[in-house]
């Protein structure tokens, strides 16, 4: 045990970098706490660079967005505010939920949007009428 109080003493001269610049949003440990290498500690917010993350697409929804997509964006907290973006990434890999396999589909903000906070429910619209209509044959 007595091995385990160096290293202790040490960790108090320790600092906590971020590679991106941006506002502390939130602190989740005390000082004394210990944590695992997974464990979130802090969180810091790029106010600069909003996404918004859809978490209900299916594969057959999926199958018809194409990156570059423009989308329209409404939020539950902000009934007046209504924005416009585009589809920065459709994933590749599905996630089972509720009987039926759905993909993530991340949509960039053309503008900042005031008064939008980590969480928000978001309603997005994917304008899917250049998505090709069918798979050629191969």
């Amino acid at each position: 045990m007595a091995a385990a109080d160096p290293a202790r003493g040490a960790g108090a001269e320790l600092e906590l970098v971020t590679p991106i610049s941006g506002v502390v949003s939130s602190v989740d440990v005390k000082p004394g706490d210990e944590t695992g290498p997974s464990a979130i500690a802090i969180r810091v917010a790029d106010h600069s660079a909003w996404e918004v993350v859809t978490t209900d697409l299916n594969e057959s929804q999926v199958a018809k967005i194409d990156e570059g997509a423009p989308v329209g964006l409404s939020f539950d907290a902000l009934p007046s505010t209504t924005a416009t973006g585009y589809v920065s990434m459709v994933g590749l890999f599905g996630e089972p939920y509720q009987g039926s396999i759905v993909y993530p589909v991340t949509v960039l903000p053309a503008d900042p949007i005031e008064g939008l906070r980590w969480g928000m429910t978001a309603t997005v619209t994917i304008d899917t009428s250049s998505a090709p209509s069918g798979l050629d044959d191969a």
